[in-house]
């Protein structure tokens, strides 16, 4: 894009002299006439690359965001109840780059480790699950550590809330996000349930907070990992009562 404007100049700044030489020279001189519409032409056609090339721009920008919306939709989250909470556009469409990048992440984590250890401790009603898995993982870790086991070690923490929150948390901290934070979240204390959440930079986390977890149902899908803040927490009833929901330090 530099790269034609600075020739559209240039073609601007000979085109702007050539009018002095062919007052000079006579308006029939035919060398100049030949040169002028030449040039004439290539500004034309300059013209026509740039109009080709913001049409195939607008084209990809409007699939991108189609793909953003089929996300916010398989995530239910409404567009107008974001913004009633808060929401700007630009912030919703980096919360759907999130969620879409969150998933990856997760679905990358579970490709590496296809073995839930999670799973065993699921669906229980007052959700110890999570601080369970986690224990035992820990005590693999401990055992991995003192017999030396390099292949134990890889697996440390593979599959507990803890391994998913560190998944999504990278992979978002890579990427651009305007205008949004992300935050790692915790709920309890002891027994505890760790994950991330997305909001409205310098807004209310607890008010307007997207948490994605991909442990809760052990899931890369969208639908099933990305929560708004209270139904986040409905999921972790005892928990609640220990230790409400606060962000990581």
């Amino acid at each position: 894009m530099k790269k034609g404007i600075a020739a559209a100049a240039a073609l601007a700044a000979l085109l702007a002299g050539i009018a002095p030489l062919r007052a000079q020279s006579g308006a029939q001189d035919p060398d100049l006439s030949g040169i002028q519409a030449s040039l004439g032409a290539s500004i034309k056609q300059f013209h026509q690359d740039m109009a080709g090339q913001s049409q195939e721009r607008r084209k990809q920008e409007d699939k991108n965001n189609q793909i953003l919306l089929r996300v916010l939709e398989q995530a239910k989250l409404s567009p107008t109840d974001l913004a009633s909470r808060g929401w700007t556009p630009e912030q919703i469409h980096s919360l759907a780059r999130a969620i879409l990048i969150g998933s990856v992440a997760v679905s990358r984590l579970h490709a590496e480790y296809p073995s839930a250890v999670a799973d065993a401790y699921k669906n229980t009603w007052w959700h110890l699950d999570a601080e369970l898995t986690n224990l035992e993982q820990s005590a693999e870790a401990g055992i991995a550590e003192i017999s030396g086991n390099a292949q134990a070690k890889a697996a440390e923490f593979k599959r507990g809330c803890l391994a998913h929150q560190q998944a999504v948390y990278a992979a978002l901290s890579r990427q651009s996000l305007p205008r949004v934070e992300v935050r790692k979240i915790m709920i309890g204390t002891g027994l505890e349930h760790h994950a991330v959440v997305v909001f409205p930079a310098g807004g209310d986390w607890s008010r307007a907070g997207v948490v994605l977890d991909g442990w809760l149902n052990q899931s890369a899908q969208i639908g099933k990992m990305t929560f708004p803040v209270r139904a986040w927490e409905s999921n972790f009833a005892l928990l609640r009562v220990i230790a409400s929901a606060r962000l990581e330090d």
